[in-house]
């Protein structure tokens, strides 16, 4: 699993202050039920949920155990972390609706599909960039791979500098989900985190089997398409996390471990799988395990994880 984000500044930049808007393109359509816009909302949940845990006085020991498989125990670590959820949680406030067409460079546009794209003697012209992306290795990737061991899921641009066609107007952030995977949630009827557990590992776990190889665990594989987006939010501009190492140390559950990278406050997957592991613990009685496996509640254990380990196994046997 790749997920990628370029023209992107190294280093923590400041907060900006932002215009709370997001727009869904229409090539989005392709998948019903809204589910781009509940992946959207749903990591503005995560973000705060897992924001406010970590700003806790005094904070749940759960929390701490969770921050301290992933981020060194240090002040400029948690302001770091605790600056991008607040930043992803502020642009995408809760039971907020889509922007207009503005395109106002504080934005973020989500595509599914490349449609937009235009050929040009040869080459080809992003209209919402205004840029070629002939030679563009996310692009390329995106567009002509399908569920290869090393396609991206999605990927990230931000823009710091105005159009050469309009000196006044800077690109919006653009988040980019790859055609293959657009369609592998549009096939598979592909599950938000709000749906019933049972479904939701199915699904799970059945993409983790047959479209991406290596080493996967619960953690990686828990409601997907909400880890993707929200890990492409923190690449978001004025957030700009890094893929710290690229692929695949960026990556993974057991590759974000703190003993396994250096600078996982700024690493977009570190923080996502905080977020994630914060609503397991928050909403879903479940702790996150070092080695990626989840931990049931005792109540939740007693109503339902004989059935779940059945389900697994059924599925991974396949």
């Amino acid at each position: 699993m790749k997920k990628s984000v370029h023209r992107v500044a190294l280093g923590a930049l400041a907060l900006f202050t932002c215009s709370q808007a997001w727009i869904i393109d229409k090539s989005c359509d392709v998948l019903k039920d809204d589910l781009v816009k509940k992946a959207l909302l749903s990591a503005g949940t995560l973000s705060r949920q897992a924001h406010a845990a970590l700003d806790a006085n005094p904070r749940a020991q759960s929390t701490n155990d969770l921050y301290n498989m992933l981020f060194d125990d240090i002040d400029q670590a948690r302001t770091r972390v605790k600056d991008v959820l607040k930043g992803v949680g502020d642009r995408i406030p809760a039971n907020s609706n889509a922007g207009t067409d503005r395109w106002d460079q504080d934005e973020i546009v989500v595509y599914c599909d490349f449609s937009r794209i235009q050929d040009i003697e040869g080459n080809k012209w992003d209209p919402a960039s205004e840029e070629y992306v002939t030679d563009d290795d996310d692009y390329k990737q995106c567009a002509s791979k399908s569920a290869a061991d090393v396609s991206p899921l999605a990927y990230t641009s931000v823009f710091k500098n105005p159009t050469e066609g309009d000196p006044a107007r800077t690109p919006p952030t653009i988040v980019q989900l790859c055609p293959w995977f657009v369609q592998l949630i549009k096939d598979k009827k592909y599950p938000d985190m709000n749906l019933p557990s049972f479904k939701n590992f199915a699904a799970n776990l059945w993409i983790a089997k047959n479209k991406i190889s290596g080493t996967v665990n619960q953690m990686d594989i828990f409601a997907l398409l909400d880890h993707v987006v929200l890990h492409e939010l923190t690449h978001s501009k004025g957030l700009e996390t890094q893929d710290v190492g690229g692929f695949p140390k960026a990556y993974f559950w057991a590759n974000v471990q703190k003993e396994n990278m250096i600078g996982g406050s700024n690493n977009a997957d570190s923080i996502t799988y905080f977020a994630q592991g914060i609503d397991l613990i928050v909403n879903h009685n479940t702790i996150p395990k070092k080695d990626g496996n989840m931990e049931p509640s005792q109540s939740l254990l007693s109503s339902g994880a004989a059935k779940l380990r059945r389900l697994v196994e059924m599925i991974w046997k396949a």
